[in-house]
């Protein structure tokens, strides 16, 4: 909300700021400084540029306005009277004037109306880099875009860095530096979806299972590694989406060479201020120390949300920010409170992808059948599980339900089926709720209470508690964690594959989320959807 704020009162507040040195009665010849300076900060930050997707579709109003607001700041500079300063700010007027450039240049970069799919088209299947210094062509017959070979040649793949024996890219952290380059290259194969290419030529291409399943999910360590190429792809995407970092390292350092123009012709101004206007500020050198000793912090925040209905049905948001601010808040509906976050442990990561692993070897994702009947077979052969293992299936399955339930509640837009539909049924489970566990305050009552339903009753809260039941009539507690942990392990790759691109790229400046990494794993193994076959009795 913060940032929001801030990107949206940016440009009114300098454009009042400039207003008001423009018609004040006196003149004074540090307002042009001023002026220089609100201009850099209008628009030149080399990092945030988009605070959602619509703002890169609307590069051009952005554009105008930042063309208006060049105008009045070259205009205060000249009206402000002669100063000694006036070759420098002339200087950083004109740097700034091209840097400003980058910021409209990322919004159309990523905007669907202009380069996004132009962009992304052309991403040849075989990981390569460097395609867009080269000019593919329409052939015929088919006119699909094509490198001549020529071109080909001049193209680094992810096969060349692989073979590299470089001392950077085969030294200690070699393999880790080789990633990266992976994920830069995945990262522009999945920009296709985000343009819009629901079909993607690679998906049914047996080397693209291979890909996924003989190379990043390989080996003994392959979970950590999976999820790290897949965290550092989704960074990517983000900077190309949300930051001018793209633009700015893919333009032959131009846009870098002026960033560092600027501090000595900055250093040229500091004579311009009194001599005790800032050194002598405590409040300035505690805001300089508090910017320098900034940490840098992932996009990715590595928690999962987590909801529990029992616990939260009845809670009544006051919703005092969304009747304050006039709606500009989202308004809280009632039965939604979030637990808190859990850290996204190993664990779980593990035996997402080992379901991933066992399910596609059967040939499909399953809608949680597959390990119902796995754990119907092997309860026939297991009598207990040791401690060490019945926790570790409770904190999975614990960490993925509520997860689940999460999803449901507060980001219904990351399930495969339309939002309104996920709402709808959410909403009414909370009216269920409120109705069947009315003066029900402990959480044990609540059990009690649905496990005591009249077994006629098909309201989904009843059968949940008729299922409570059939659980605890399994004697043994390993077992009957296992049970949950496989079914909800299973559950999480069902949901996962979407063709709403959109609602995946606009978690990312908000930390992302699970489902978004595994959608963009899912992705590269060629699975875009979920299977379309009869639906079973789950």
């Amino acid at each position: 909300m913060t940032i929001w704020v801030a990107y949206a009162a940016s440009i009114p507040m300098v454009s009042y700021t400039l207003g008001l040195m423009q018609s004040s009665p006196y003149k004074n010849s540090l307002f042009s400084v001023w002026a220089i300076i609100l201009f850099i900060f209008l628009g030149n930050a080399d990092s945030f540029s988009a605070y959602s997707l619509p703002d890169n579709d609307d590069w051009k109003r952005f554009y105008l306005k930042q063309l208006i607001q060049s105008f009045w700041v070259g205009w205060l500079v000249v009206s402000s009277g002669g100063s000694d300063f006036q070759y420098a700010l002339w200087v950083i007027y004109s740097i700034v004037i091209l840097k400003s450039g980058t910021r409209v240049a990322s919004f159309k970069l990523a905007s669907r109306s202009s380069m996004l799919s132009k962009s992304t088209k052309w991403v040849a299947p075989c990981r390569r880099r460097g395609e867009d210094k080269q000019n593919p062509r329409e052939e015929p017959p088919e006119y699909h875009l094509r490198y001549n070979d020529d071109d080909r040649a001049k193209l680094v793949t992810v096969q060349d860095i692989w073979n590299c024996n470089g001392s950077l890219l085969s030294g200690g952290n070699g393999g880790r530096l080789k990633d990266v380059c992976l994920s830069m290259a995945l990262s522009k194969m999945l920009n296709r979806r985000f343009a819009g290419f629901q079909v993607l030529a690679e998906s049914n291409l047996h080397k693209t299972r291979d890909f996924l399943f003989g190379g990043q999910l390989h080996g003994d360590r392959c979970v950590e590694r999976a999820f790290r190429v897949i965290e550092v792809e989704l960074a990517f995407v983000h900077d190309y989406f949300y930051t001018k970092y793209f633009l700015i390292y893919s333009s032959h350092h131009l846009f870098v060479t002026l960033s560092f123009a600027m501090v000595p012709t900055c250093g040229w101004l500091v004579p311009a201020f009194p001599p005790d206007s800032w050194n002598s500020s405590v409040l300035f050198s505690k805001l300089i120390g508090c910017i320098t000793s900034l940490r840098y912090f992932r996009s990715w925040e590595d928690k999962l949300g987590q909801y529990t209905l029992l616990k939260s049905f009845d809670y009544k948001p006051m919703n005092i920010l969304y009747y304050a601010t006039f709606s500009l808040v989202n308004k809280t509906k009632k039965g939604r409170k979030e637990d808190k976050r859990v850290r996204l442990s190993m664990d779980v990561k593990k035996t997402v992808i080992e379901t991933l692993k066992k399910n596609i070897g059967l040939g499909q994702l399953g809608n949680c059948v597959i390990s119902l009947h796995a754990n119907e077979v092997e309860d026939e052969d297991q009598h207990g599980m040791g401690s060490t293992t019945t926790t570790t299936n409770q904190h999975v399955a614990c960490s993925l339900s509520r997860y689940c339930a999460y999803l449901v509640a507060f980001a219904p837009e990351l399930l495969p089926d339309h939002s309104f539909v996920s709402e709808s049924i959410f909403d009414a489970l909370v009216e269920e709720a409120r109705e069947l566990l009315k003066g029900k305050k402990t959480m044990q009552q609540r059990k009690e209470a649905l496990r005591s339903q009249d077994h006629g009753d098909n309201r989904l809260l009843v059968v949940g508690g008729r299922l409570a039941n059939n659980l605890i009539e399994i004697e043994h507690p390993g077992d009957r964690w296992k049970v949950l942990c496989d079914f909800w392990a299973e559950m999480m790759l069902y949901i996962a594959p979407s063709n709403d691109a959109k609602a995946h790229l606009e978690t990312l400046p908000r930390g992302g989320d699970f489902i978004t990494h595994l959608w963009a794993l899912l992705t590269h193994g060629g699975i875009l959807e979920r299977p379309t076959g009869p639906a079973q009795n789950v």
